[in-house]
Order: structure tokens, then C-alpha cells, then sequence
């Protein structure tokens, strides 16, 4: 192939096929005639083995076919390839040697400390989330509570990274072919901006005043100056939310316009399968999820599901909670614990640390007990799809629905948000009423069934 390369090629031949030089699965193709010759040079790629590895670490398949020396032009070799495909002769084929992956230990322990940070602020500013907004200035308090904002500034930092290092890389590879994501002069733009909005979220807490650093840097009046700060703060956040969107919107079209190919049906059916699994899984996690609550229960833990009830039972006659549960909280949870954390743990350690870690931050996030002990379950399998499809749409679908199903749950009267429905309230509270070894045959069967759901996705995205 090497020597066919150094001639004169006086045709290349551009065949539409799916591209695996990106990481996706499929095949990549080259064709170069020369001589009265054509060689076809294959890159095999499985998304399961071969995932983000350059072409020339893809096992390589060279073949041949010999062409009348009449034919000269790039439309007759055309024509010629198409009604002779199954006359190609083996030249070569190669399997590499994919080297094993090596943990970078101190890299692994530099983003686990800051994701430790973070939540570390996360809980802080949670338990005292009613004294912040109070001490607003009125107009930045009318805004926080159109935007829900007391939810939001928790995640501003994840959305800014996730912004920063995923979607608008990824939007400009899709527009630019010869984009460089990784370019040291983005890198250290992208760096001071995550410094300068993880200042602005510090200032939204107690770490500068209780420090000293507020009054050592903004002198005796620093409220004022911490006010503004936190205003810019929570000002920023819807703007990156849109960004990010729009952005990502313009990475789509300008994917579909060089594509110039139209979409496979078999990968249509792969997605519309995939929903479909999905949206069974997350049936099987909810009735799970009262399941695991029943056994905390008969655990001299009846507080923690007690409070898990409850609290369903507000955000179902809340509006505002209704629909943080069912818009906020899939959007940031997912982008900030599957997008980032579960993604960027996965570079720095393997896959199966990274969502076990992100897990037990996702259930460290909800602050008790009771959630804690089924939502680490739902984050690892959240995990796992998004590694797996190596998107977060599914996760925040999934999250969606769960959500969905528990406001549903909860919903026994006309006084809720979605109305009463009755059905959902019934299979609810007759689970709840399930005895110890009938709740753990239940659980032994869903975990059974969970399995086999996740070997299926796990083929269909391979």
C-alpha cells in the first residue's frame, strides 16, 4: 500500500461509509487507483475494542483488483468497482496490538478532589440555601426564584465544564474538519474561564467570609462586592445553558449538512431499540427503587423511607419542584455527573471506577439515607449506558421518566400538579405492602431481568 502511495495517483476515489477515524463503529474505506489498479485500504472498527484509537491502531485490511486498461476515467472505475465487488484479492491484513490503558494516578486524584470539592460545596450550600437567597438583593431574589436559580448554582461549574470541554469542542470538530479540540491556547482560555466561575461560585458561599479572604481582598464593605459576585454568577448560568444549546444545535446541522448521505435504516432501528430498553429499564429501577425503600424499613430505617414519601408526596402538589424534578434535575444531574464526572473520571482510570465513583457521588448529592440507597443504583446504571452509547441523552431520558413515574406514584389526589392517578398510587402502595422475603425474591427477579436489559444495550450499542 506504502509503494502504491509514493506513485502518481492520478484518482482517489471518495466512497460515502461510516467513519471509524472518529471512534464509531463501522468501517472506514480508502480507495486509490493507479496503474490499472485499485487498492482498497479498510479500517475495521468495533466500538467495544477499538473505541477513540487513531486509524492506524484499527486492524487494516489492504486487497486489490486489476482493471481493463481502457477504463481511464473516475466514473467508468466506478461503475467497474460496482458490478465487480466480489473479485478483490487479498494483499494484507493486520491486527494491531492495542496497548493496555495506564492509569494516571495523579491525574485521577487531581479530578477526584475536585469533584470532592464541589459536592463538598453542593451540600453546604444546600443546607443553607433558604439563608442565601434571603440575603439577595430584592431584584437578584425575584430572579432566582423565576430561574430557580437556588438549584442551578450548584451545578454552574459542571455546566461551564461541560460547555467548555464537550460540546463546544465537539460543535467545532463537526463544522471544522481540521479542528484541533485540543489546542494549548483553548485549553488555557477554557482553564482561566473554569478558574474565574469557580471564584464567582465560591463568593455564592460562606468559603470567603469564613476564611478571612473577604475582608484581606475586598476590604471592610466586601458584602457588597460578594453580592455582585454572585449575581454575575447566577447570571451566567442561564447564558452558558443557552450557549451550550445553540451551539450544540449548530454542531448538528453542520454535521448533516457534510454528510451528504442519507441515514441508515439499521442505525434508526438500533436507536429506536435502544429507547425502547431504556424506558423498560426505568420501570424496573422505580418498582426497585420502593423495593429497596421497603427493606430500609424493616431495617429500623422506617425515617429514611418515611422521608423519601414525603418529600415525593410535595414535589407531586408543588408546581416549582414538579417541574425541577422533571426538567432541571435530568438536564443537570445527567450533564453534571454522567457528562463530566463519569467522562472525565473514565480518562484518567477505567470505566468501571468511573461510574462506580460518579455513582456515589450522584446518591451523595441527594443528602440522606433513603435516596441515597437507590439512586447509587440508578447512577451506575446511568453510568453504564452513557460509557456504552457514549451519549447522555439516554441518561437524561431515563432520569426523566423515573422522575415521572415517582411524581405519578405520589399523585392520590385532584390537588396535584398532574392530577390524581390512582393506578400508579395502587401498584405503589401494594408493593409497600409486600413482606421481607417476598420484597427480596422481587429484588433478586428485577436484578436478574436488569442484567439481561444491560447485556441487550450493551450489544446494540456495540
Amino acid at each position: 500500500m506504502d509503494e502504491m502511495q509514493e506513485r502518481d495517483c492520478n484518482i482517489t476515489l471518495d466512497f460515502h461509509s461510516k467513519s471509524a477515524k472518529n471512534g464509531h463503529f463501522g468501517s472506514s474505506t480508502d480507495y486509490i487507483a493507479a496503474e490499472h489498479r485499485v487498492v482498497r485500504r479498510t479500517w475495521g472498527a468495533r466500538r467495544r475494542f477499538y473505541d477513540l484509537l487513531p486509524p492506524k491502531m484499527l486492524p487494516t485490511t489492504i486487497e486489490y483488483m486489476d482493471i481493463p486498461e481502457e477504463i481511464t476515467s473516475e466514473r467508468e472505475i466506478r461503475a467497474y468497482l460496482r458490478s465487480h465487488r466480489g473479485q478483490w484479492t487479498l494483499l494484507s491484513r493486520e491486527v494491531p496490538v492495542i496497548p493496555r490503558k495506564k492509569i494516571s494516578w495523579s491525574v485521577f486524584a487531581a479530578v477526584l478532589c475536585a469533584c470532592s470539592l464541589w459536592l463538598l460545596f453542593v451540600i453546604d450550600y444546600w443546607n443553607n440555601a433558604t439563608a442565601y437567597i434571603s440575603s439577595f438583593p430584592w431584584h437578584l431574589h425575584a430572579y432566582t426564584q423565576y430561574t430557580n436559580a437556588s438549584y442551578l448554582i450548584s451545578a454552574g461549574l459542571p455546566l461551564t465544564t461541560f460547555f467548555l470541554l464537550c460540546v463546544l469542542p465537539d460543535a467545532m470538530g463537526r463544522m471544522f474538519s481540521k479542528y484541533n479540540r485540543w489546542n494549548k491556547w483553548y485549553i488555557a482560555i477554557a482553564a482561566i474561564l473554569l478558574t474565574v466561575q469557580t471564584a464567582l461560585m465560591l463568593a455564592s458561599s460562606r468559603f470567603y467570609v469564613e476564611t478571612g479572604i473577604a475582608e484581606l481582598l475586598f476590604g471592610y464593605h466586601y458584602h457588597i462586592t460578594l453580592r455582585k459576585m454572585t449575581e454575575w454568577y447566577i447570571r451566567s448560568i442561564p447564558v452558558v445553558l443557552g450557549l451550550s444549546v445553540l451551539v450544540w444545535l449548530f454542531g448538528i446541522l453542520a454535521s448533516l449538512h457534510r454528510m451528504n448521505r442519507p441515514v441508515r435504516h439499521d442505525t434508526c432501528k438500533q436507536t429506536v431499540e435502544t429507547g425502547i430498553w431504556c424506558v423498560v429499564l426505568t420501570v424496573i429501577l422505580s418498582l426497585g427503587s420502593i423495593m429497596i425503600l421497603n427493606l430500609l424499613a424493616a431495617m429500623n430505617h422506617s425515617g429514611a423511607a418515611a422521608n423519601v414519601t414525603a418529600f415525593a408526596s410535595h414535589i407531586a402538589r408543588n408546581r416549582k419542584e414538579t417541574m425541577i424534578s422533571l426538567i432541571s434535575a435530568p438536564l443537570v444531574e445527567e450533564i453534571a455527573f454522567r457528562g463530566v464526572i463519569c467522562k472525565w473520571l473514565k480518562k484518567t482510570s477505567n470505566s468501571w471506577i468511573a461510574v462506580v465513583i460518579s455513582a456515589v457521588f450522584f446518591g451523595l448529592w441527594h443528602r440522606n439515607l433513603g435516596q441515597f440507597s437507590y439512586t447509587f443504583v440508578w447512577g451506575t446504571l446511568f453510568g453504564f449506558i452513557c460509557l456504552r452509547s457514549g451519549t447522555v441523552i439516554w441518561p437524561v431520558m431515563m432520569h426523566f421518566f423515573s422522575n415521572l413515574l415517582s411524581v405519578l406514584a405520589h399523585s392520590n389526589s385532584n390537588a396535584c400538579i398532574l392530577g390524581a392517578w390512582p393506578a400508579f398510587v395502587g401498584i405503589r402502595v401494594w408493593i409497600q405492602q409486600w413482606s421481607i422475603p417476598a420484597t427480596i425474591l422481587g429484588l433478586v427477579f428485577m436484578v436478574a431481568v436488569t442484567l439481561c436489559i444491560c447485556i441487550r444495550i450493551s450489544r446494540i450499542t456495540k
